[in-house]
Formats: C-alpha cells, structure tokens, sequence
C-alpha cells in the first residue's frame, strides 16, 4: 500500500510522465495483440491488407512494443530514454492512424482515436524534451 502512495505522489509531482505511461500501455497491448495468435489479418484489416505475412506483422508489433519499453525503462530516471519512448509512441500512434486512414478510409471512429492518442503523446514528448534543457 505504500508504493501506491508513493505512485500516487510521483504521478502528481510530474502527470506527464503518467500519460505517456498510460498510453505506452495501451501501445505495448496493441503490439502484443499484433504480434500474438489472437490477430487475424485480412483485407477488412489495416495491419492485415498491407502486411499479409508472418514476419512482417512480427516486425510491425516489434515496432510497436519498443517505444513502451523505452518508456517504461526511462520513466523511473526521466532521462534520455523517456524522451525517446515517448517521441516513438506517438510516432507508432501516429503511424497506426495513418495506417487505417489508407486501408480503411476515412471513418473518423476508426483512425481518429489513435491519431488523438499520438498527438497526446507528442505534447509530453515536447514538454518533456523542452524540460530536459
């Protein structure tokens, strides 16, 4: 119960960093589902109509489960792995809105959650790149 006090302490202290957690969370669970058995790709998919094989979904989780990784490791020193964790979230968020925007179209119900989400986490990753200086 005292490490949720001082979770609690540290995520008022500096909420940026707890966003960026947050939606590094949701990204590594996405890369996961990507890479897992529990995806089934397709032409009704974004993932699926332009990455068909094996490898090149394993390869695109991949790219999703790094920036969260990299995130959590610097989220504890606030250094520059943070930094970089964050700046590669909202890249990989950004990418995934793009992503549906060419497969599926334009239905903002689709894209637009991950593009909000990576716009978010731009914004701490500029708040936390221009604290750093």
């Amino acid at each position: 119960m005292e490490s949720a006090g001082r979770t609690i302490k540290a995520a008022r202290k500096d909420p940026i960093y707890l966003i960026a957690v947050i939606i590094a969370v949701g990204l590594l669970i996405f890369g996961i589902y990507v890479i897992g058995p529990w995806y089934v790709g397709g032409g009704a998919t974004a993932v699926g109509s332009v990455f068909d094989t094996e490898i090149s979904r394993f390869i695109l989780g991949l790219g999703y489960i790094t920036p969260p990784v990299m995130t959590f490791i610097g989220a504890k020193k606030r250094g520059r792995w943070a930094t970089m964790g964050i700046f590669g979230s909202s890249a990989a968020c950004i990418f995934i809105a793009v992503l549906r925007i060419v497969t599926i179209g334009w239905i903002p119900f689709v894209w637009l959650f991950p593009l909000v989400m990576g716009l978010v986490a731009g914004v701490c990753y500029l708040v936390v790149s221009l604290g750093d200086e």
